[in-house]
C-alpha cells in the first residue's frame, strides 16, 4: 500500500463527524418514537376508562 492510499487526518475527522451526526439522528428518532408510543399508550389506557 502506498503512503497516497492511507487516509490523512482531515479525511479521518470528516468520516468520523459524519458517523457522529447520522448516530445523533438516530438516535434523536429512536427517543422520539419511544416517547409518542407511550404518549399514545398512555392515551389509549384513559380512553378506555
Amino acid at each position: 500500500m502506498s503512503p497516497s492510499d492511507e487516509p490523512n487526518e482531515e479525511q479521518i475527522r470528516a468520516i468520523v463527524r459524519e458517523e457522529v451526526t447520522r448516530t445523533a439522528r438516530t438516535l434523536v428518532g429512536t427517543v422520539l418514537w419511544t416517547l409518542l408510543s407511550i404518549f399514545t399508550v398512555l392515551v389509549g389506557i384513559q380512553l378506555k376508562r
